[in-house]
């Protein structure tokens, strides 16, 4: 049996009104989908690599976040009308830059209307080189006296002047050891602060103080690049 009824030409107007413009079950609230592969500067793909949204909005931040497959395409779903930036961060063992950090150009920008089915971006990530950072300390020197006591930072300034922390991946008793994915052929500085101390770069320099900007330009071809510095004790 089919239900008819009778509807006020009132109630029918409003409902012409507000669906001018959208489709039928759309409306400008409606979430969309980003799509697309993330391939690299070499003809390469980016797998298991993790792709955020930033939203750009200034009264309201959004991220999203999902992961590649190993063909380097990913999916969002149910994302809210807006302008997004598209990062792309590596797994930690890869060589995949991030170019929201890294990236002299613009990173993508991607724009979700009010029920816009999907839309498609396929970044492109540039491969890096990867630098290590191990601090030897066996005397101590940077071992927190009191809970106060000011802590190492160890980063690495880009050529946008913007700070980039690198990951410390082990410690033990005689010091740390950090790392973080580079761009080939840039001046950078790696950034040490923290506690007032002595210490040598690669058993040659020989620096003092509690901040310190080590310059590193690291050649296209090289696999890694290593900078071993020694904590000679406090500064004086």
């Amino acid at each position: 049996m089919v239900h008819k009824s009778i509807l006020p030409a009132a109630f029918i107007l409003m409902v012409t009104g507000f669906s001018g413009g959208f489709g039928y079950g759309q409306s400008a609230s409606a979430p969309g989908r980003v799509s697309g592969k993330v391939n690299d500067d070499q003809g390469g793909v980016a797998g298991n690599a993790t792709v955020t949204l930033r939203s750009t909005g200034a009264t309201k931040s959004e991220t999203f976040s999902t992961t590649t497959g190993k063909d380097g395409t990913y999916l969002f779903t149910n994302i809210p009308a807006g302008t997004y930036t598209v990062c792309v961060q590596a797994d930690s063992l890869a060589s995949h830059l991030n170019p929201c950090i890294w990236s002299s150009d613009k990173p993508t920008i991607v724009t979700v209307a009010p029920a816009t089915l999907s839309v498609v971006a396929n970044p492109t990530v540039e491969k890096g080189v990867l630098l290590r950072v191990r601090i030897n300390d066996p005397n101590k020197a940077l071992v927190r006296k009191t809970p106060t006591s000011p802590i190492l930072i160890v980063g690495v300034w880009n050529a946008q002047h913007v700070f980039y922390p690198l990951s410390q991946v082990s410690s033990d008793a005689g010091g740390a050891s950090y790392q973080a994915n580079v761009p080939y052929s840039t001046d950078l500085k790696v950034s040490l602060h923290g506690p007032a101390i002595q210490m040598q770069v690669d058993k040659t320099t020989s620096f003092s103080g509690s901040s310190t900007a080590l310059p590193v330009k690291i050649d296209r071809g090289a696999s890694a690049k290593d900078i071993i510095i020694d904590v000679l004790g406090p500064a004086k």
